[in-house]
Parts: structure tokens; C-alpha cells; sequence
């Protein structure tokens, strides 16, 4: 494992362009050598009607606290994915029953996976640093469990699971009667918790199921505002989270939020967890002075942070190396965990909190040496407050050559093209670098400017899309462009930022941060000058070209936040066009129709059908499976042994689908890597 990272490091130092002018950011704290206490507690499980109705769950987690129990200490609550819950083996384990969901055993032979375990590298880390830390298990009713209509991924009841917790946490915190299996006197926790220092972090499903607790608390009418009055939530962390798995649109509005997106993914393939980022990009005023990041890792796959799921997800680095063997863990991708979650967390929760922890999340500042010792980290990052905070120059959403404002960019010895997307961008290409090639983006009309001396930097994103083995950086200048035509100063990104890869084919972007000063402003500014003068032929994207300012470090007042209105967007419906050849992976497999019967659900009639692999076993995944028919996509399913899925359509969608058509089954609605091929299918051949 070692000489895979010291591979990666050598050839991260082989491809450094130019000298790094920005401040290395301070290495996030590590543990102390406190002592520290856990326990678990596992209640008899029940039908919790504000968790999920009809359905029987557990209130079950494993706890970690500083044996010194210090009063007002900050609270965590991290939340595992979507796996499977009984699996064989020891080490490795492997995984791939739902028993347990339904039933609260394992079949002879199989043992109960323990989900929420896998984080504890994590939470002894944050409760040597005077942190408490619950790690709830979502195995009974919620994991590998069949969704509903509108909460396909049953990312909502993982939402009310989180809340559900938290409750029971303050009842302990203010009456007493935490449970005898913690190992302590039932009144350990009385006034010792601060529930408005709280913090979620959660991993795959897991990632948007805290998300969606963040939500529900705060949206208009919650009950869950009576039942745990005063909460305060500080900070939200996803790792290889998903997105869109319910019919709720869910933001983190109002606190920081912070999002560690693995590189290798082979489950979350289409890195749906920056997404969020995408529509939070649009904020324009928010209560509370919040930023927003995307640490992308390089060489990570998606199972290893979560140590309990000992089978690598991956299919393969593209263009990169990886940190991590085919099993059963990867350190230095828990090294990594560690560093970003104690640089979020430490800079945004609890009142001893620490600011400038937070530099490692800020690509103005170079990531801290201890996290490049492992692999590389790119960063995406704005401030959501106001536009006080922003100044845009061009958000690429008007027809090729015409800025944000209306007025007309300038091109000269480069292709352009505007690019509708997630997130909107200019893709720009050049054949050899040429001091006369450059594209201009203009805020202004000739002879206007602005005043840009409150902003403190030039902020814009960028994606390479040329894949060069060797990574070699990319080089461009970047200047000012005056409203009385002259140029300030030029300053080359390579000082700035490095822009390496592609190490995806995704969507994915960095976010360039260069301090004004470099610049030397003078004048008023008319628009921003992009030089192509340094690097052979290349192809890039930019979007979101801004200027911006610095939130200041401050203790954010404990007052409520207003509510939310809830936002709704249905997922999974949708005309279905057919996966790219490129990005198939399990592109050999096929299914095939087994029983089709009509059925009654949550009062309504449906349709389901069974669909058995015949070659390649259907893998429990935080990813959804998708039935896609006749160009509709359906995403609510079970999953009945390895083999076999059964999906569910509502009636009213069934009546809607052609008489025939084709049909297959993927994991995701966007760029699928697994797909199972299937025959036509012709709805006058099942008697329903």
C-alpha cells in the first residue's frame, strides 16, 4: 500500500510546472493521546412512525466521548451507506445479503454486518479531541430496503433515523437515562452536550440521508423543531455521497457543508455528490456566512472509508494511480478521511473551534503537506453569502461569445464553445501556445468598467479535458483587462494552482483562487483576459469567472434559523437515452424477465417485475438500480438475493409505457458504468 502512495507522490513532483506561490495550509490536527471511551446501545427494534411507517427499525448506534467529560462538548452524528446487511467471512468480508432488513437475523452461516462500525477510526479520532460521536446503524427497515415513490432511496427516513437520534441524545442530555450497555451512570451526559454545536458526516446514502436531516428540521411546520428544540446543526460532510434520490431538492442553506468526492468511484461513478455544489453555486443570500468545498481525491475508491466494507468497488483510476489494494482496507484513504473531516469540522463546530483549520478546504491556500504526503487533493470552493461576496464576470449562460451581461467576449487564435450544463461552461481549445491567442470575458462595454478594489480575488473554475499520461501542468496567463483598453499585470496560473489530469471524465472542476494583489490593479476593470501562452496544444472549460471576498473568522451567533421551504423535484421518471459505449463496465451482463404480477402498495395498485442476472450477480449499492422501458426509468426496487431485483411501477406509469419497446437495467440515472442488457419487451405477453 505504502509504494503505491510513494508512486503516486513521485509522479506528483515529476509534473510541478512552476513555483507554488500560495501559503501551505496548516496540517489538520491529529489525535491526542486523551482517553477516550465507546459503547454501544441497541434497542428492541419498532414500528417508529416518524422514522419510517409501517416498517420496523432500530434505534442502534456505537458512541465515542473523552473519558474527561468536559460540559458544552460538541456533538457529531455520522451515518453509514446503502450495503448489504449480512455477508460471510471474517477478513475479507463479503457482503451481499438483506435479511436482516426484513427479518432482524441472518441466514445460517451469514453474520449481521455491522454498517456503522466502520467509522470508528473516525470516531476515536474526534473524541480524543473532546468531541462526542454517534455512529448509527441503518440496517433494520432502511438498508438494502425496497424505497417508495417519492423517496426512492429512502434518503428521507434515513433523514428522520438521524433526528430520531439526536432526540434521544438530548432527552440523555437534559433528563438523564442514557442506556446501561454505554458502560456509564445514566446521567454521564446531563448538560455536557451542546446541541447547538452539531455536526452530521455521512458516507454514500448516508451523505444525503444527513443532508435530508439538515432539511427536514428546518422546514416550515417541522415537528422535529418541538421535539428537539434549540438544535443547531454547524456543519454538514458527505463522502461519495449520492443526490436526487428523493422527491426533495437538498441543499445545506445556511451552514457549511463540505464534500469529499473519491476519484476511483465505482459506485457513485457519476460523482452525484457535487451536485448540490452545482445548484448551492446560484445562492445569492443565505442567514448565516457560509463556505461550500469539494475535496477531490485522487487514487480513492468508494468502499475503503467505511473499514466494515471490505471489497474494492472499483473498476480502475482513470489516468491516475490508486491508494488502495483489492482489499479489505486502505489506509491512506482513512488517512484522508481523517484530515479533511478534523480541517471541516474543527474549523466550523464547537465553541473552542478553530478557523484557520478550514485553509486545507481553500484553494487559495496549497493543501496541507500532510494530506500531499498520501495523494493529490483538488479543491472546489465558493462563499454563499451575498453578492458582496461575488462579482461575476461571466457565468456562460448566454449563446456562444456573449458574457453573462450581454456584452461580447473576445476570442482570437482559440475555439470557443458555451456548454449548457452542471455547471454551465466555455470550452475552449488552442492548437500551440502563442502570445496573440487569448480569450477575453467582458462585464463591460468598451470604455465602462467597475470598481473592483472590496473584492480580494479573482475566482473561476476550470476542468482540463485533454488526457496526457505523463500529467504534465498546465500553464496559461491570466491579466486584467481595463475599461480604457490597457492590461494590468500578468500573473501565470501555474503560481496559483496546478492543472493536471484529467483524472475523470466527469464533470468535475477546481476552483483557481489568485489574490487582486498579484495583479496590481490600477484602473477600473472591463472584463478578464485568459492568455494561451504557455502550454502546447490543450483543451479546457472554464465556468463561473467571479470576483470575490474572504468571509472573516468569527463566532457566528446561537440564534434559530428561519425555516425552510421545501423543495421538490421528482427523480427517476424520465426519458431515458441509451448509456455511453465508453462508460460501460458490466456491459457483458445480462437480465432477463422473471415473474411479472400486479400488486398493492402504500394503497395503490402497481406492477412488479423480477428481473434475474444471468451472469453477474446485482450488487447492493448506494448508486440506485434503474429500470429503464420504453424511454421511462424507474427506480424502485428490492433486492432479493444476488441475482434477482424486483422493481415496482405504479400503475398509473404502467398504463403510460409503449406496447413494446426496449429495455435494461443500470445503477444511476446519469452516465451509467453498469449495465445489464435485456431483450425487447412486449407488454401483451404478461397476464397481469
Amino acid at each position: 500500500m505504502k509504494s503505491l502512495a510513494c508512486i503516486l507522490i513521485f509522479g506528483l513532483a515529476t509534473y510541478a510546472f512552476a513555483a507554488d506561490r500560495r501559503p501551505v495550509a496548516l496540517n489538520p490536527v491529529a489525535s491526542t493521546d486523551s482517553e477516550i471511551m465507546s459503547g454501544e446501545y441497541k434497542f428492541d427494534p419498532s414500528i417508529h412512525s416518524d422514522v419510517l411507517a409501517g416498517i420496523e427499525t432500530e434505534m442502534w448506534a456505537r458512541a465515542y466521548w473523552p473519558k474527561d467529560l468536559k460540559a458544552n462538548r460538541p456533538i457529531l452524528f455520522f451515518l453509514h451507506g446503502n450495503h448489504s446487511t449480512c455477508g460471510t467471512l471474517t477478513t475479507p468480508r463479503s457482503d451481499w445479503d438483506c435479511t436482516y432488513t426484513t427479518e432482524g437475523v441472518c441466514p445460517t452461516g451469514m453474520t449481521v454486518v455491522q454498517n456503522h462500525a466502520g467509522f470508528e477510526y473516525l470516531g476515536k479520532h474526534f473524541a480524543s479531541l473532546g468531541y462526542i460521536v454517534v455512529s448509527i446503524n441503518a440496517n433494520r427497515g432502511i438498508t438494502c430496503n425496497e424505497g417508495e415513490d417519492e423517496d426512492s432511496g429512502l434518503i428521507l427516513a434515513r433523514g428522520r433515523l438521524v433526528l430520531k437520534h439526536i432526540e434521544l441524545w438530548r432527552n440523555w442530555a437534559t433528563a438523564g437515562g442514557a442506556p446501561k450497555s454505554l458502560g456509564i451512570a445514566a446521567e454521564t451526559f446531563i448538560d455536557k452536550v451542546d446541541f447547538k454545536q452539531v455536526g452530521l458526516m455521512g458516507h454514500s446514502r448516508g451523505g444525503e440521508g444527513v443532508r435530508a436531516a439538515y432539511n427536514l428540521y428546518r422546514e416550515e411546520n417541522s415537528r422535529w423543531r418541538e421535539k428537539i428544540p434549540g438544535l443547531l446543526i454547524r456543519g454538514i460532510f458527505e463522502i461519495g455521497s449520492v443526490d436526487g434520490q428523493s422527491n426533495r431538492v437538498l441543499n445545506a442553506e445556511d451552514t457549511a457543508w463540505s464534500a469529499l468526492i473519491p476519484m476511483c468511484d465505482g459506485d457513485v461513478s457519476d460523482f452525484a455528490g457535487r451536485l448540490p455544489f452545482e445548484r448551492m453555486m446560484s445562492y445569492t443570500s443565505e442567514s448565516r456566512k457560509t463556505p461550500k468545498s469539494i475535496s477531490m481525491v485522487w487514487g480513492a475508491n468508494h468502499n475503503f472509508f467505511n473499514s466494515e466494507w471490505q471489497e474494492n468497488d472499483s473498476y480502475g483510476c482513470f489516468n491516475h494511480s490508486k491508494i488502495f489494494g483489492d482489499g479489505p482496507e486502505s489506509k491512506e484513504q482513512q488517512a484522508v478521511a481523517v484530515q479533511l473531516t478534523t480541517a471541516f469540522f474543527v474549523a466550523n463546530v464547537g465553541n473552542d473551534r478553530i478557523s484557520e483549520q478550514a485553509q486545507t478546504l481553500d484553494p487559495v491556500w496549497t493543501p496541507a503537506q500532510s494530506l500531499l504526503n498520501i495523494t493529490r487533493i483538488d479543491r472546489d470552493h465558493i462563499y454563499t453569502l451575498d453578492e458582496a461576496y461575488r462579482g461575476t464576470v461571466d457565468n456562460f449562460d448566454r449563446t456562444t461569445g456573449t458574457s453573462s451581461a450581454g456584452i461580447n467576449n473576445e476570442a482570437v487564435g482559440v475555439n470557443i464553445e458555451n456548454i449548457e450544463g452542471e455547471p454551465n461552461r466555455v470550452r475552449v481549445a488552442w492548437q500551440s501556445p502563442s502570445a496573440d491567442r487569448f480569450l477575453q470575458l467582458n462585464a463591460n462595454e468598451p470604455g465602462q468598467g467597475r470598481d473592483i478594489g472590496h473584492f480580494e480575488s479573482l475566482d473561476f473554475r476550470v476542468r482540463r479535458m485533454l488526457a496526457e499520461e505523463s500529467h504534465s501542468a498546465l500553464d496559461f496567463e491570466i491579466s486584467l483587462a481595463y475599461a480604457d483598453g490597457s492590461f494590468s499585470d500578468r500573473v501565470a496560473v501555474s503560481e496559483f494552482s496546478e492543472i493536471v489530469g484529467p483524472a475523470t471524465q466527469e464533470d468535475l472542476f477546481q476552483t483557481i483562487r489568485i489574490p487582486l494583489k498579484e495583479f496590481s490593479p490600477k484602473k477600473e476593470v472591463r472584463g478578464i483576459r485568459f492568455t494561451f501562452n504557455k502550454t502546447g496544444q490543450d483543451k479546457v472549460e472554464f465556468a463561473q469567472v467571479r470576483f470575490g471576498a474572504s468571509l472573516k473568522a468569527e463566532i457566528e451567533p446561537d440564534v434559530e434559523l428561519p425555516a425552510l421551504s421545501p423543495s421538490f423535484g421528482k427523480f427517476g421518471m424520465g426519458t431515458a437515452s441509451p448509456p455511453p459505449a465508453m462508460t460501460l463496465f458490466l456491459s457483458n451482463s445480462r437480465a432477463v424477465i422473471g415473474d411479472v404480477r400486479s400488486v398493492k402498495k402504500h394503497g395503490s395498485r402497481a406492477i412488479e417485475i423480477a428481473v434475474t442476472s444471468t451472469r453477474k450477480p446485482f450488487p447492493v449499492e448506494s448508486s440506485l438500480p434503474t429500470l429503464f422501458m420504453g424511454g421511462s426509468a424507474f427506480t424502485v426496487s428490492r433486492h432479493e438475493g444476488p441475482r434477482r431485483i424486483v422493481f415496482t411501477i405504479p400503475l398509473k406509469d404502467w398504463v403510460q409505457l409503449p406496447l413494446k419497446g426496449p429495455m435494461h437495467v443500470q445503477y444511476g440515472t446519469r452516465k451509467p458504468t453498469k449495465v445489464w442488457q435485456m431483450p425487447r419487451y412486449d407488454l401483451s405477453s404478461w397476464s397481469i
